[in-house]
């Protein structure tokens, strides 16, 4: 027997016994990070859920401008999932008027609103609108806003269990979509927890990310 043959007999694989313990092993890793890396997955959603308006809004603005007309966002929650929509508001209502039947150039007629876009919301998402005079955010052929306001974004099963006032009740993982109406400057903001009595509007209670080169931190 030559000795290349020699060497190679002396091979072997894995025992059973180095396997179970190797596949114990990865399962106990699996079992520690698992909730670690499903809290970061629903992050990463309401994450998105708030980017994604944010770029509506900023589409909505953009729209405005280039068009001279007021443009605004709503979201849609009658059917399943909530919807955001961009629209041409004709009538200048602040809202997404549904047809009219009167066409231009009938008197008293002025074009019907015309939705630019459409996206859905992330399933799990709860959300609250604040500010906008009572209304939706629209933009101006300027790109103002019609006024200060915000989309607030949490979890479903966290919104569930606040009270009246999700921002003075919930210390957890919020964000806000914050549109100042002078500029119609549109940032995404997390919440900072908060401690006694605090409005919307209270902009120490918000932070964007990397702000003052603090990085966002979250509840576990």
């Amino acid at each position: 027997m030559n000795s290349r043959a020699v060497r190679s007999s002396r091979r072997r694989g894995f025992t059973l016994l180095e396997t179970l313990v190797v596949l114990a092993i990865m399962s106990i890793l699996m079992l520690l990070t698992m909730p670690s890396f499903m809290r970061m997955l629903k992050r990463e959603r309401l994450i998105g859920a708030a980017r994604e308006a944010a770029s509506m809004l900023r589409f909505a603005r953009s729209e405005a401008v280039k068009r001279g007309t007021p443009v605004g966002v709503e979201v849609h929650w009658v059917d399943e999932p909530d919807l955001i929509r961009v629209f041409v508001d004709f009538d200048r209502n602040g809202f997404l008027s549904p047809p009219s039947g009167c066409v231009p150039p009938v008197p008293g007629c002025t074009p019907e609103d015309v939705v630019l876009a459409t996206v859905p919301l992330a399933s799990g998402i709860g959300w609250e609108v604040w500010g906008f005079g009572g209304g939706w955010p629209t933009f101006d052929a300027l790109g103002r806003g019609n006024a200060t306001g915000g989309f607030e974004f949490v979890f479903d099963e966290q919104w569930a269990a606040l009270g009246t006032n999700p921002v003075t009740d919930f210390a957890g993982d919020m964000l806000e979509v914050h549109v100042d109406g002078a500029s119609g400057r549109v940032r995404v903001r997390k919440l900072v927890s908060p401690a006694g009595l605090m409005t919307p509007e209270d902009d120490s209670i918000w932070r964007e990310q990397d702000q003052g080169g603090v990085h966002w931190t979250w509840a576990d």
